[in-house]
């Protein structure tokens, strides 16, 4: 039975960033609703059961066969072999959810968020916040 995948994304605000720059990740809705999310930033991997929480965007991607184990081994491949480190503007969550999207169903992101990194490198101001952003995440792992 297919398996519906999405791609959740919320704005990222710290104060430095304008909320035009999005956190993704992809949810994949299993049998009996029963929904997971996989996701990857500064700290690693998180792959885990949906709560309650609701994104402020979602877009279907759409289906797979895959099983939960399968996607789970292979996110923790992506994250040993291409995600092995964090970087902002080319190896972040909208990269791997690229990258796990098209394994999943064969379709890429939105261009929006795969275009965040080209847009943050050109803009000075949101080149500084970002990295002060990620320097600071790795000051606290």
């Amino acid at each position: 039975m297919p398996h519906k995948v999405y791609l959740w994304a919320d704005p990222i605000s710290d104060g430095l960033v304008t909320s035009f720059v999005y956190h993704t990740t992809i949810c994949i809705e299993f049998d009996n609703g029963i929904k997971y999310l996989f996701s990857y930033n500064d700290k690693g991997l998180n792959t885990s059961p949906a709560g309650k929480q609701k994104p402020e965007k979602i877009h279907y991607l759409g289906e797979t066969e895959k099983s939960l184990p399968e996607v789970i081994q292979y996110a923790y491949e992506l994250q040993s072999t291409k995600y092995c480190s964090y970087d902002v503007l080319t190896r972040n969550c909208n990269h791997f959810c690229n990258d796990l999207s098209l394994w999943l169903c064969g379709e890429i992101i939105p261009g929006q968020y795969i275009m965040q990194s080209m847009l943050v490198a050109t803009n000075p101001v949101l080149l500084v916040g970002c990295l002060a952003f990620q320097s600071g995440s790795s000051k606290s792992s």
